[in-house]
Order: C-alpha cells, then sequence, then structure tokens
C-alpha cells in the first residue's frame, strides 16, 4: 500500500508541474500540490481507512481543478457528462446527482490525463 501511495504522490507532483492548455496553471499546480500533500501525511494503515482517506483528496480535488478550468474546458467536460448522462430521465433526482457527480469526476480526470486517487490499479 505504501508504494502505491507514494507513486500517486509523486505522479500528481509531477503533473502539477505540466499544467494543461486551457486551464489556470497557478490553480492546477496548488490543486495538486495540495492532493500530493494530502496523500503523503495519510496516518490510515487499513485499507478501508487509506480509501476512504483517498476518497476525500480526490473530492476536494476534483472541486478545486474544476475551479481551474478555463471556459473551453469547462463547457467540454460539462457537454461530455451531459453526452453520457443522455437517457437517464428516468433514473430518481437523487440517482441522476450522483451519476453526475461520478460521471463529472470521472471525465475530469480523462479530460486532465490524470490517474483515480485509489488503491485500486484502474
Amino acid at each position: 500500500m505504501p508504494s502505491r501511495l507514494e507513486g500517486l504522490r509523486r505522479l500528481l507532483l509531477e503533473e502539477a508541474e505540466a499544467p494543461r492548455e486551457g486551464v489556470d496553471a497557478e490553480r492546477f499546480g496548488a490543486a495538486l500540490k495540495k492532493a500530493a500533500a494530502r496523500i503523503g501525511s495519510t496516518q490510515a494503515v487499513e485499507f478501508d481507512a487509506v480509501e476512504e482517506e483517498l476518497a476525500a483528496a480526490e473530492a476536494a480535488l476534483h472541486k478545486a481543478l474544476r475551479a481551474s478550468l478555463g471556459e473551453g474546458l469547462g463547457r467540454e467536460l460539462d457537454e461530455r457528462v451531459e453526452a453520457l448522462l443522455e437517457g437517464t430521465a428516468p433514473l430518481s433526482s437523487a440517482a441522476r446527482g450522483r451519476l453526475k457527480k461520478a460521471l463529472e469526476r470521472r471525465e475530469l480526470r480523462r479530460l486532465l490525463g490524470l490517474p483515480s486517487l485509489t488503491l485500486f490499479e484502474v
């Protein structure tokens, strides 16, 4: 587990130095560095506890990365998510909201070429 956490931490630090086109470079870098620091300071040792900490770090990272997007990338992300949500109208609003949130996180990671913060190899 420690090697996977260290690998994620290092990757985030590397990516922080290579901002993507269409993002606010300062916000992008700061978001990734903060997530890397959070991962590096985790005290959890049990798998489930580590996964919970990673999920919290990813939620905070998502919010910060979303704020770093320029207008063009923000629109592209919204369009991707809306296309993926097509046909989900029959779902309850709560279920559709959870699905939208998960899809937005996934598509943001894909758009920016970033990994999911998890111990699982995905």
